[in-house]
């Protein structure tokens, strides 16, 4: 028999994939009234500050089959990542193919997956196993505050005319990024203790980083060889002419699967490159066209597209962070009302290794196992998973700091030296026969493992390396003192 709070409301704040993910899998466990509140208009609005190009690996894979959706339906919106190889252009328009072994081997496949395809991929399943309305989602509506008044925790939502909604749900998720306003009610209502739910940040060498996302035709001209650009399935980067630190840029754009989707090119700099300074969309036209001769500018940024990414404020990269306490009781007489933050809301960093979807989808599935060990009660299994999951957010957060934060050469000899490291530890690993592991870079892939073993396997990887660099060093004395 099902326990009556599987009849109480249920309601998730963010409709991103962490939201719907979760939302599907509780229907999928027996809840009957699951709403979520998402302040976009609908699943597939553009959104240009969020036009990201995921990798969905082994631990974003694990949490969408176990709601259904498996690799034969991936493949119809991703596309497979077996080894990054990346076709080149430089400022004459001369292509160089060539391949990095950033992948690790023996990891389960990724797939590059934009934004909208992974949440239309989740609404399409959502429709499908939602056939009784028990999943509502609010779409143009903002989560507002939380609060307690004579004995009801309420929930209080703007919808799109401005009006309040109120709501009473006994569970509630936080699935609303970095920003998470049911993380920012939770301290309102921690008070004396608020600090224990303010972010712990710590500096990256690439947080502060600044980015913004441009599109590009899927088919380009280079050098005026039609259609040289065209291969989905490829990534491509364009280098321009300019040399010097603060003013050198490329295109970087990543495979996109389904026809509707434009190419996207991150364009992340540090905040005093020249770029930021441009401040016009005829400036930016004309700045493009020296940096890249390779390609016909009008043709690959028409105005339009210029006009609308100069409107597009730029973004920054965060500190890695995470959140000391993720839940939270709100107990009344009538009942216990329970918040879990999940996601970005729980803990947040900038995007080096790849994990931040995939470690989104892997707090829901872990939250899932909770609630199956505990026959869905929400009090019990949210108690455990915190305990159980925040030494992993500290750790997470940890190795996004430290594993690979110059890939974006915004320091070229940290990043020279990052690279050379990263060789080294992949030839260290292969003579011990995998008794030191594979660089960090390559061992983030690796689902089988948490985030504190990892975390510990690196760190001894790291002290091997070091050890054999200092005894290179050591030798290298020996032999200069005993020659002169």
């Amino acid at each position: 028999m099902k326990p009556d709070y599987m009849k109480q409301q249920v309601m998730i704040s963010g409709g991103g994939p962490s939201g719907m993910a979760a939302a599907i899998m509780l229907l999928q466990y027996g809840w009957e009234d699951i709403v979520i509140i998402e302040r976009q208009e609908s699943h597939a609005k553009f959104d240009r500050g969020k036009a990201f190009n995921y990798q969905l690996g082994g631990r974003g894979q694990n949490m969408l089959s176990h709601i259904g959706i498996e690799t034969a339906e991936i493949l119809k919106y991703g596309i497979a990542n077996e080894a990054f190889v990346l076709n080149s252009f430089n400022p004459e328009g001369v292509e160089t193919s060539f391949s990095i072994p950033f992948v690790l081997p023996s990891k389960k496949t990724a797939y590059w997956i934009t934004r909208a395809a992974l949440l239309d991929m989740l609404y399409q399943r959502l429709k499908t196993v939602n056939s009784d309305n028990r999943i509502k989602i609010l779409y143009g509506h903002k989560f507002s505050e939380i609060a307690v008044n004579e004995g009801e925790v309420t929930v209080r939502v703007t919808n799109p005319d401005g009006k309040d909604l109120r709501f009473t749900p006994w569970l509630i998720l936080g699935c609303d990024g970095v920003n998470s306003k049911l993380r920012k009610s939770l301290a309102a209502l921690a008070q004396p203790n608020s600090s224990d739910f303010d972010m712990v940040s710590s500096p990256s060498p690439s947080s502060d980083l600044m980015y913004k996302v441009i599109r590009l035709p899927r088919n380009m001209t280079v050098n005026g060889q039609a259609a040289a650009v065209k291969d989905h399935a490829k990534s491509y980067v364009f280098t321009s002419t300019f040399k010097s630190l603060h003013k050198r840029l490329s295109l970087f754009s990543l495979p996109v699967m389904r026809p509707e989707d434009p190419r996207m090119a991150n364009i992340i700099l540090p905040q005093n490159h020249e770029f930021w300074k441009i401040q016009s969309s005829e400036n930016l036209t004309s700045y493009l066209e020296t940096a890249f001769p390779q390609l016909d500018i009008n043709e690959v940024f028409p105005q339009e597209e210029v006009k609308d990414f100069m409107a597009l404020k730029a973004a920054k990269f965060p500190d890695p962070q995470y959140a000391p306490k993720i839940g939270m009781e709100i107990k009344t007489e009538a009942s216990v009302t329970c918040c879990l933050l999940l996601g970005d809301a729980a803990h947040a960093f900038p995007p080096d290794l790849g994990l931040g979807v995939n470690s989104a989808l892997e707090d829901v599935y872990h939250f899932g196992q909770a609630l199956e060990t505990h026959d869905q009660n929400y009090v019990k299994a949210i108690a455990v998973y915190e305990a159980e999951r925040l030494p992993e957010s500290r750790a997470l957060v940890r190795l996004v700091k430290t594993v690979f934060p110059y890939q974006y050469n915004h320091v070229p000899w940290r990043l020279k030296l990052s690279l050379v490291k990263f060789f080294a530890q992949i030839g260290i690993s292969k003579i011990t026969a995998g008794l030191i592991a594979q660089p960090g870079f390559r061992l983030c892939q690796d689902h089988t493992i948490s985030y504190t073993q990892m975390e510990r396997r690196i760190k001894t990887a790291d002290l091997v390396f070091y050890a054999i660099i200092l005894m290179i060093f050591a030798a290298m004395l020996y032999f200069v003192f005993r020659v002169f």
